[in-house]
């Protein structure tokens, strides 16, 4: 906080905590399965994304900056499905919840287009950073 002001970056940490928060009341989730949730999730999309690749797959899953750009993703997502948990019995707020991640999985879905398109930016700052440290 500078000068009494809070940022927009702090802002928004504040926000999807608050989020994850209410994810994990809504789902019964703790936080070490929503975690884990969110790592199997973003292992699956690379999988796919990569169609199995092992050389691609090991470079990208060493990049931290592919995970903060997944988490970021994750929770920009989960700021929209936070409020669609209000609409779901408690008893299937964990299967919802795992439903719309899981979606993004699956190729040619309006989801996978968006994470492809944010994916690509990633991929494109850390060549950037590559060429800027070589």
């Amino acid at each position: 906080m500078k000068n009494g002001k809070i940022s927009h970056i702090e802002m928004m940490k504040a926000q999807y905590n608050n989020n994850r928060l209410a994810v994990l009341w809504f789902t019964g989730l703790t936080d070490a399965q929503y975690k884990q949730f969110q790592f199997d999730t973003g292992l699956a999309w690379l999988i796919a994304y990569t169609a199995d690749n092992e050389d691609i797959l090991r470079w990208i899953l060493s990049q931290p900056l592919i995970w903060r750009w997944w988490v970021n993703e994750w929770n920009r997502r989960d700021d929209v499905f936070v409020d669609l948990l209000f609409t779901v019995q408690n008893d299937e707020c964990a299967e919802y919840y795992k439903c719309l991640h899981y979606e993004l999985v699956g190729e040619y879905t309006p989801m996978w287009g968006l994470i492809e398109r944010d994916y690509a930016k990633a991929i494109g700052e850390l060549n950037k950073n590559l060429k800027i440290s070589i």
